[in-house]
């Protein structure tokens, strides 16, 4: 499928057909007039970096899950769906720190201490009437393997098959909540996902020692290569490629940990959702890349892994 050069020229297309407003006056969308809209995710949801959410309970969740004030990308996306004909109802379910599903984050307790993750503690309360899905998983999983791989390797083992069984275990638990999600809510529900940049090109990531840099490369394009691109189209509506867009990367987009986007970060990020949303309602959103170098180019490994790399390590919780 030839890919679309300009999303904001679907949008005005879009809303000559359906009389409805443009992406700068707000949806455009083809969609019921309410709009439930769930949000799974981590730090990401929660808006760590910019204006976040405020958040209660154990684990801590948005709270309340509308996010007043919030301009991370789910409140940004919630608006963005809103119109003179559409009203959204958002539902942040957005944990700080949390992983995919309780297996990873047992296998990965003592290295990185997930506090919660998104099939026990967030596909229970998706919203009944969720017309609107987004999931963003990955980036804490991807920072807990690589934090238990840098111990095996230090540890004088081979972390090659840990990574391996937690990639296909992450798979495994990428459908569970896919489906899982599909099951609460109404038939037709759109979902929309996001891959993950290549986490070894991230301003964080660039400061890493390079064994640590090498792993944060395979792992990061493994889980996208392996598990989320394959599901554009097929068992979600689309797939944000977040991986092979170059803003992805730009430091003036991330906060000061260089992990987490800023507001223009988020901004970009919220758009990105925006414009697959539409172009699924449409039929025709383009799937991520397969290859798009230098950002789906994993890093070379070194010889091993030096006490060096481990004690400078420096892997955030998103």
């Amino acid at each position: 499928m030839r890919r679309i050069g300009s999303a904001l020229a679907v949008s005005l297309v879009v809303a000559t057909l359906f009389g409805c407003t443009s992406p700068s006056g707000n949806s455009v969308l083809p969609v019921p007039a309410v709009r439930t809209y769930t949000a799974v995710g981590a730090s990401d949801a929660v808006g760590v970096g910019a204006v976040q959410c405020p958040t209660a309970g154990v684990p801590p969740m948005p709270s309340p899950p509308s996010c007043p004030g919030g301009n991370g990308y789910v409140p940004v996306l919630a608006g963005m769906l809103t119109g003179p004909r559409a009203q959204v109802n958002l539902f942040d379910l957005g944990i700080s720190g949390a992983v995919i599903g309780p297996d990873i984050q047992a296998d990965t307790a003592l290295c990185f201490g997930a506090p919660g993750n998104f099939i026990t503690n967030e596909l229970p309360v998706v919203n009944a009437q969720s017309n609107v899905v987004t999931i963003f998983a990955g980036g804490n999983d991807t920072n807990a393997i690589v934090a238990c791989a840098v111990g095996i390797a230090m540890g004088g083992g081979n972390p090659q098959p840990f990574i391996a069984a937690e990639i296909a275990k992450f798979g495994a638990d990428y459908n569970t909540l896919v489906q899982g999600i599909k099951a609460a809510s109404p038939p037709g529900v759109t979902i929309v996902v996001s891959n993950l940049p290549n986490f070894s090109l991230i301003p964080v990531g660039t400061t890493q020692p390079a064994g640590v840099r090498a792993l944060l490369a395979e792992v990061s394009i493994a889980l996208d290569t392996q598990v989320i691109n394959p599901m554009a189209g097929t068992s979600v509506a689309a797939v944000v490629d977040l991986r092979c867009d170059p803003r992805s990367y730009v430091a003036a987009n991330f906060s000061a940990d260089g992990f987490h986007p800023n507001a223009a970060g988020y901004q970009i990020f919220a758009q990105s959702y925006y414009n697959q949303l539409l172009l699924a309602q449409l039929g025709i959103a383009p799937k991520p890349q397969n290859a798009c170098p230098p950002f789906s180019a994993a890093a070379a490994h070194p010889a091993s892994l030096s006490h060096a790399d481990a004690a400078n390590a420096h892997l955030w919780r998103y």
